[in-house]
Formats: C-alpha cells, sequence, structure tokens
C-alpha cells in the first residue's frame, strides 16, 4: 500500500514558494533541513536536501507533492546521498496535469538524462530513450554516468553517446552463491570464495 507524507500548507507565502506543488515534508531522519523556491519567471523549482542514499536501505531525502486526483499523486525526492552536504536541484518547466487513464497501448515512457549548470542554470540535453532509467550519479573520476535500466547497470560517457552495459558478472555470481548456499539445495554455484576473485 503507497504512503503519502505530507505538510498541511495554509499561507500564500509558503504556497507560492511552493508553485503548483502542495505540500513538502522531509523522509526519514535528515541532518538539515530542506527547502523549496519557485521561481514564477523562470517556472523553476529550487529543491535543497541532505538526507543519505535514498537507493539503498535508509531513506531519508526532501519531498514535495501534489495531488492530482484521489488516489494519484506525483512528487519529486531529493537526496544528497551525503548526511552532511545540501544538495541543490533544480527541475523547470513542470507541469502537473491529469489527463485521466491513458490506454496501456497508448502510453509512452521517454527517460531523459540532462546535466544543468549550478553557476547559468543552462540545461544539456546527454541522453533520451524510450525505456525507463534510473538513479543516475556520476562515476568518482566524473567521466561517466551510471544509472540502471531493464535490471541492467549502464555506463555512459559525461558528454553524450550510447549507453554500454556494465559487467556486474562477479556481482551476480556471488549473490547466486551465498542464496544457494542459504537454500542448502547441496549444489551451490562457487564452493569457495576463491573462485569469485
Amino acid at each position: 500500500m503507497p504512503i503519502f507524507l505530507a505538510l498541511a500548507v495554509s499561507s500564500s507565502a509558503q504556497q507560492s514558494e511552493l508553485g503548483e506543488f502542495e505540500a513538502q515534508s522531509h523522509v526519514g531522519d535528515v541532518r538539515h533541513k530542506g527547502s523549496v523556491r519557485f521561481d514564477a519567471a523562470k517556472k523553476e523549482y529550487q529543491i535543497n536536501a541532505s538526507g543519505e542514499n535514498m537507493w539503498q536501505d535508509k531513506d531519508a531525502l526532501h519531498f514535495v507533492t501534489v495531488a492530482l486526483s484521489d488516489p494519484v499523486y506525483v512528487g519529486l525526492g531529493v537526496c544528497s546521498h551525503d548526511v552532511d552536504t545540501v544538495a541543490t536541484a533544480l527541475f523547470s518547466n513542470l507541469s502537473f496535469v491529469s489527463e485521466g487513464v491513458v490506454s496501456a497501448r497508448d502510453r509512452v515512457l521517454e527517460s531523459s538524462l540532462e546535466t544543468i549548470s549550478i553557476e547559468t542554470g543552462e540545461r544539456r540535453l546527454v541522453y533520451s530513450t524510450r525505456d525507463h532509467i534510473e538513479a543516475p550519479n556520476w562515476s568518482r573520476d566524473g567521466k561517466l554516468f551510471i544509472f540502471n535500466s531493464e535490471g541492467r547497470i549502464y555506463t555512459l560517457p559525461t558528454q553524450g553517446g550510447l549507453p554500454q552495459v556494465l559487467n556486474t558478472a562477479g556481482a551476480l555470481i556471488a549473490t547466486m552463491t551465498m542464496a544457494s548456499l542459504r537454500m542448502g539445495n547441496g549444489s551451490p554455484l562457487v564452493t569457495r570464495p576463491e573462485t569469485l576473485r
């Protein structure tokens, strides 16, 4: 059952800061309070947030939401993935319109990976696809994006190009081995840890 968290908003000053969103709140235990600022002239939302890695086992993030219809809510969640850091995310030209139920035949899924310059606000499209992509992150050296799609992990040069599947066979073998050993079915795929090296 989906859980919806909301904070009641009563003043018009708060409402204008939220733009089309109705409520904001934090999820989990955040060290630094998050905030939302809407710039009507630029049609841009700036969300500041701290928190822990929301893609792992601790959800800690800042969340803004709007109800389109009961029980449909949409929102944006921002997390710095570091409890001591406040990250800033910019979202522009958002529109919240409920168009009712769209048949499966007529549904179109699109994902895009963009970068936005903090100094200038300039957006740059790096990659666009009709597949669902999620959880984009930078590699430690800043040369690649890493994201997941369709149960696989991909890398993509930050300047653009075609995604490449990241070879995760070692992780898969280790996971399957541990599952086999836990189930005790008598036929583990790998019997000695040294074979995983």
